[in-house]
């Protein structure tokens, strides 16, 4: 039973990243694709309809973790806490500044709401890869480290190729820089 419910977390898992490690990386790179106000709106407007439904892997992963592994649940959260805190304040500012950037009109109010989805962004794709180098060297020693910090950027690094190549697809020439040659990140 214990190599079912260790396929379908990994399963859960690698969904979540593959699906929304597209908007990670369209958070990330909002400043360098979307010089203007319009193009950070279409952005936006690309990648928003997406997040929800790619969050919902993230609770399906928590709801093996906890329903499935309770001891390693309790193992992860105590030994990744500084990590599970990161995650969770980037978390509610990305997802803060996809809801709030629309709801008053105005070019500051926006731009602040923008740099929160990038901030949040870049939070959330450290923090990822941080937590799997210290998944991966069995929670011994602080997940706060070179290895992890190496894990963290190369995490953010694959983010922000999917969210380009996310970003190609749907808004193909149509964000500043944009093409499917990668000019907008040379």
């Amino acid at each position: 039973m214990d190599i079912l419910w260790t396929g379908v977390f990994a399963l859960l898992l690698i969904g979540y990243f593959a699906l929304e490690g597209s908007g990670i990386g369209v958070g990330m790179l909002l400043p360098a694709l979307g010089r203007t106000q319009p193009d950070r709106d279409r952005v936006v407007a690309a990648m928003a309809p997406f997040v929800l439904a790619n969050e919902v892997w993230l609770v399906a992963v928590a709801g093996v973790l906890f329903g499935a592994f309770p001891s390693i649940e309790g193992e992860v959260l105590s030994g990744l806490y500084p990590l599970v805190v990161t995650l969770l304040v980037s978390w509610i500012l990305r997802d803060a500044g996809l809801w709030f950037r629309r709801r008053l009109d105005g070019h500051a109010w926006r731009a602040g709401w923008d740099w929160m989805i990038c901030l949040g962004s870049y939070g959330l794709a450290l923090s990822w890869g941080m937590a799997l180098a210290a998944m991966a060297g069995g929670l011994s020693g602080s997940p706060i480290g070179l290895p992890g910090l190496g894990g963290g950027l190369v995490v953010a690094a694959a983010f922000a190729f999917h969210g380009w190549t996310f970003l190609s697809w749907r808004l193909p020439g149509q964000v500043t820089g944009a093409s499917r040659t990668g000019g907008a990140l040379l």
